[in-house]
């Protein structure tokens, strides 16, 4: 009995150290497998076989080490080798899905982080705080008081006071962005235009028009050639003063006047901003106002001077409009006949709804009384020649 239990411990002693040697050789053939690119089935025929010994599916043996062979000598178990590997593979990849699920959760977490309120409101603060800095910076750098050439600083009203600079920003905002918007008049040899007209393009020459297809376009108005061509130099200084922005509005400009009528541009920047809306100052003009006429759709537009402006209906896109085919006659007589003070005729014209069909009915009136007069001064002369024939 006692002989049978020492063979049994010996028995059991033997297979621990095999297992050992076992767990060994299969580290060491692991740290090995990725440098000699071999499958353990590839082993155990050449193991089996000796003319396999040097030949492989597509492996090169002269690489292997020596201490390769010696391990494929031993007699090592691949088959139980290759169920190990696997069960190891096993669980490295449950290792690394272990990892996956973690990432996933921090993101998810972090996912949750910005889409709850409180980093809302910590973006809200912040990005509050970084628009009302900057403004209030840019508010004093744009208020800054000027300066004479040699860096005095000119008192002005607001000179003195606590916001200073914030009043004069405002003010300067406010108001156009220069005293005289446009340059003294031109002096001999050069010919300045008896009259000044003043125009706005958007209702009045042209037409924003929006689809699908195309976006935003704007429509030219019929009869916008001939306008240019009877209201240019030597009667008019053409001036397109409009609310609308210089990047937006030049290339407009541009469009409609390919051969320079138009002498001067101003832009929203000239504009007077009074109760939400951009007032055009013709004060700033640096002209004569009894020789400006201002042509406007918008009324409020021209609300400081209200005897210069003549509003015209917004044009809606209607191809079979003629109103500047009839301003342009319009202004081609008022240029034409000297009138010192054009406001007393702007002033007359803009009592009716319609200003042009009513200066078209004067015409036709002034062209039948033309006809009546010259037809009685015909008659007038067949009597006389019939009077010294008797």
């Amino acid at each position: 009995m006692a002989a049978f239990m020492c063979s049994g411990m010996r028995s059991i002693s033997k297979s621990k150290f095999a297992a050992k040697k076992l767990l060994q050789q299969y580290v060491r053939a692991s740290k090995l497998e990725p440098y000699i690119r071999i499958s353990f089935c590839n082993l155990t025929v050449m193991q089996s076989n000796p003319s396999y010994k040097y030949m492989s599916t597509g492996v090169d043996l002269k690489n292997v080490s020596c201490r390769t062979e010696k391990q494929i000598a031993s007699g090592v178990n691949f088959v139980s080798l290759r169920h190990k590997s696997d069960s190891v593979i096993n669980e490295s990849h449950i290792i690394n899905e272990d990892s996956d699920q973690k990432e996933d959760k921090k993101e998810e977490k972090e996912k949750e982080w910005y889409q709850s309120s409180t980093f809302k409101g910590v973006a809200a603060v912040t990005m509050s705080s970084l628009t009302v800095g900057s403004l209030a910076y840019l508010m004093h750098v744009q208020g800054e008081p000027v300066r004479t050439e040699s860096g005095e600083i000119i008192v002005d009203e607001f000179s003195g006071k606590w916001n200073e600079n914030f009043s004069r920003a405002i003010q300067r905002y406010i108001n156009p962005s220069r005293e005289q918007l446009l340059p003294d008049p031109l002096q001999a040899p050069y010919y300045q235009p008896p009259y000044t007209l003043v125009m706005e393009i958007t209702g009045i020459l042209l037409h924003p028009e929006w689809t699908y297809e195309t976006g935003w376009r704007f429509k030219k108005r019929p009869g916008v050639d001939y306008f240019f061509s009877k209201v240019c130099p030597p009667l008019f200084e053409v001036v397109i003063f409009t609310s609308e922005g210089g990047m937006n509005a030049d290339p407009l400009v541009n469009n409609l006047d390919p051969h320079g009528a138009v002498m001067y541009r101003l832009y929203r920047d000239s504009t007077k901003y009074v109760n939400g809306h951009h007032v055009k100052d013709l004060s700033y003009l640096n002209r004569d106002l009894s020789k400006v006429i201002m042509i406007d759709c918008n009324e409020k537009s021209f609300q400081f001077h209200t005897r210069n402006g003549l509003k015209l209906k917004k044009w809606t896109g209607d191809n079979d409009d003629t109103t500047l085919i009839d301003l342009a006659n319009f202004l081609q007589v008022v240029g034409s006949s000297g009138v010192e003070d054009v406001r007393t005729v702007v002033e007359y014209y803009s009592r009716f709804d319609d200003p042009m069909g009513t200066f078209k009915e004067n015409q036709r009136k002034l062209e039948e009384e033309k006809q009546r007069r010259l037809a009685v001064a015909s008659s007038q002369d067949q009597k006389k020649s019939w009077f010294w024939r008797k």
